[in-house]
C-alpha cells in the first residue's frame, strides 16, 4: 500500500521535508525490473481529502 499519485511528489511529513514521496510505485517497480508481474492493482480515494491510496501485489517471474 502506497500513497498514489501520477507523478512523483514530495510529501511533507510531520513537518520534514524529503522523507516521504507519493507516485505510482507499481509502474515503477515494472518498469524497473523485468521479472516482475503485476497480480492486482487497486486505487482508494481517501474519504477526506483529493488524496489516493494505491494497493497492489506484484509477482517475481521465475
Amino acid at each position: 500500500m502506497e500513497y498514489y499519485s501520477d507523478g512523483y511528489e514530495k510529501v511533507i511529513y510531520r513537518g520534514n521535508d524529503n522523507l516521504l514521496w507519493k507516485a505510482d510505485f507499481s509502474k515503477m517497480y515494472l518498469n524497473e525490473f523485468e521479472d516482475l508481474k503485476s497480480l492486482k492493482y487497486k486505487r482508494y480515494k481517501c474519504i477526506d481529502n483529493f488524496n489516493e491510496d494505491l494497493m497492489f501485489l506484484l509477482k517475481k517471474i521465475i
